[in-house]
């Protein structure tokens, strides 16, 4: 990320942080520190301190954060398609046996940690389910 682009404010959740905040929220989602936050936009490292306090700036930092990590887990998924493509492509036409076998474990691999991870995200919806209350009136 370029210094420019730290620096184009952020689109607001609508709080009532000014656009300055707005702009020091995204510095601080993208990963800066209070330090170099302040070095390069001339803000008391205190005032900075005092505005990471305040529960509208820590939930436009969360929100931001949150489209960052959407659009990161878009792009690796656009890869990961890819990616899988290629070891198919490898499983079954690469001419060497070996690149074949290590194609064809990496898939197998792959498809178990999924699956796993698939069926606990299924049990812990199940166990969320056991402990949310029951509305009384049903």
């Amino acid at each position: 990320m370029s210094k420019s682009d730290r620096r184009k404010p952020q689109v607001s959740t609508g709080s009532s942080l000014s656009p300055q905040q707005v702009t020091v929220a995204g510095m601080f989602a993208g990963g800066r520190t209070v330090k170099s936050v302040a070095e390069e936009l001339g803000i008391a490292e205190r005032t900075l301190y005092d505005w990471r306090a305040l529960p509208g700036f820590k939930a436009e930092v969360e929100m931001i954060r949150g489209r960052i990590r959407d659009e990161i887990i878009g792009r690796l998924t656009t890869l990961a398609a890819k990616a899988v493509r290629e070891l198919g492509k490898l499983a079954t036409g690469a001419s060497a046996e070996a690149v074949r076998l290590g194609a064809c474990r990496a898939i197998l691999g792959e498809l178990v940690s999924v699956s796993v991870f698939s069926e606990l995200k299924k049990e812990i919806a199940e166990v969320k389910a056991m402990l949310t209350p029951k509305d009384a009136s049903q």
